[in-house]
């Protein structure tokens, strides 16, 4: 289970062919500051429930295959500074 590595900084999983979702448990990463997981194979929607990150600066999730929309709760992602999202199949 992912949720016990709460004091995780930082993630760097770029280009390592990982398939899947984002695990819903990785919301408990209150300590996060940089999540990469650019050119992979992740796919569906982006999560809710990433509110919990309010000290990410970064996130690059581009060159995956993610789905739907930009959800809403990441609006409150008051440190972030740069999301890199290019290259999925994202709506509006």
């Amino acid at each position: 289970e992912y949720s016990v590595w709460t004091h995780l900084q930082q993630i760097n999983l770029r280009s390592n062919r990982l398939s899947g979702s984002l695990p819903s448990s990785w919301s408990a990463w209150t300590e996060l500051t940089l999540c990469n997981l650019q050119e992979n194979r992740l796919s569906g929607a982006l999560p809710t429930g990433f509110r919990n990150w309010s000290q990410v600066e970064r996130i690059s999730l581009a060159s995956n295959e993610f789905t739907g929309h930009l959800p809403s709760d990441w609006s409150e992602l008051s440190s972030l500074q740069v999301l890199y999202l290019s290259g999925n199949n994202l709506d509006g």
